[in-house]
């Protein structure tokens, strides 16, 4: 019970720290998903209900009125024009913003209420479980904890090695808006690595795991655990160049514009499963529909998840260097069955 609650403590961390951007990325979603399918469902319970003589329980406008794409436009004033055209022209009607407008507010409302609440519910789950694990170690001995701690360090470590493996992935996703970012596949090439070198630490921590039989079981046991000290420093090594550049190019890209050029390019990516853009193809890249700071919003998100994920698996790290030299002095006096 006890490890399963320090399993459980960094993805509290990383969820919880994640909040902090969903305001915006919920903001996003509300635009550029609100006409899709996904939000069919969203729209069906937002959407008022229009009601004439011969629809006495009302017509909804889900699929209708109230689903308006994503146009361009400069200012407020613009976007009301520009909608009520599309009204005229697809509907015959002028009542379309009003719809729009009032479904989507709505929606931005319950998103905000939604995460305030869940981010309430995060801070009062991590003190809970920091207060739970530091009571456990008054209840339980040190002598239980460590003997404990060698049977369960695999599962310890399956934590960064996931991790490190899922960042890889949404930092390579063909669609995402870091892809095509400078030094992006460094990073992602780097998470990579770093699944390496915790996996080949637990693979040693497995074989560290079993009682010393003779001499030259404890010759081998003392190589494995050296063996597993450097790839926990190469893992340092590793972790501490993805959580500085991640930590640079979110500085740089938060303090910078970006070019029009690299703004319609990412963005044209993200816009690929939507499809909102017409002009995104092989051979043009223009995707007015996404503003520079919704794309510049969802890149800041994406190097602020790298960065705290780098600095997760870096305690990790050096928590498993100091385990490796305490296990390292246990096995040289022949007390690994007390560990």
């Amino acid at each position: 019970f006890y490890w399963l609650l320090i399993w459980m403590v960094p993805f509290e961390f990383f969820f919880l720290v994640s909040l902090f951007g969903w305001q915006s990325f919920s903001t996003m979603i509300g635009v550029h998903f609100w006409s899709k399918k996904e939000f069919s469902m969203i729209r069906y319970f937002l959407c008022q209900k229009e009601y004439c003589e011969d629809f006495l329980n009302g017509i909804s406008t889900a699929e209708t009125k109230c689903k308006i794409p994503v146009f361009v436009f400069n200012n407020a004033t613009d976007y009301e024009q520009l909608v009520n055209n599309w009204c005229l022209d697809k509907f015959n009607s002028s009542n379309c913003y009003d719809i729009h407008n009032t479904a989507q507010g709505a929606f931005f409302k319950l998103a905000n209420i939604f995460f305030g609440v869940n981010f309430g519910i995060g801070i009062f789950l991590l003190i809970l479980l920091v207060l739970t694990i530091l009571s456990l170690k008054e209840v339980i001995s040190t002598p239980i904890l460590q003997r404990s701690q060698l049977a369960n360090i695999p599962a310890w470590l399956s934590v960064p090695i996931v991790g490190s493996v899922f960042m890889y992935l949404l930092l390579k996703g063909k669609h995402t808006v870091i892809a095509d970012v400078q030094y992006s596949e460094w990073i992602a090439l780097l998470y990579l690595v770093s699944a390496g070198t915790f996996f080949i630490a637990t693979l040693l921590s497995c074989h560290n795991a079993t009682s010393v039989m003779n001499r030259a079981d404890k010759k081998r046991k003392q190589i494995s655990v050296i063996l597993f000290i450097l790839a926990m420093m190469l893992s340092i090594i590793v972790l501490v160049a993805i959580f500085v550049t991640s930590l640079v190019m979110l500085w740089s890209y938060t303090s910078k514009a970006i070019s029009n050029e690299e703004w319609y390019e990412l963005a044209c990516n993200l816009d690929t499963d939507l499809k909102n853009c017409e002009t995104c193809s092989e051979t043009e890249h223009e995707c007015p529909q996404w503003k520079e700071s919704e794309v510049l919003g969802i890149l800041r998100t994406t190097l602020k998840q790298s960065t705290i994920s780098a600095f997760i698996f870096l305690m990790y790290a050096f928590h498993g260097v100091g385990y490796g030299f305490v296990l390292r002095e246990h096995i040289a006096t022949y007390q690994i069955d007390y560990v």
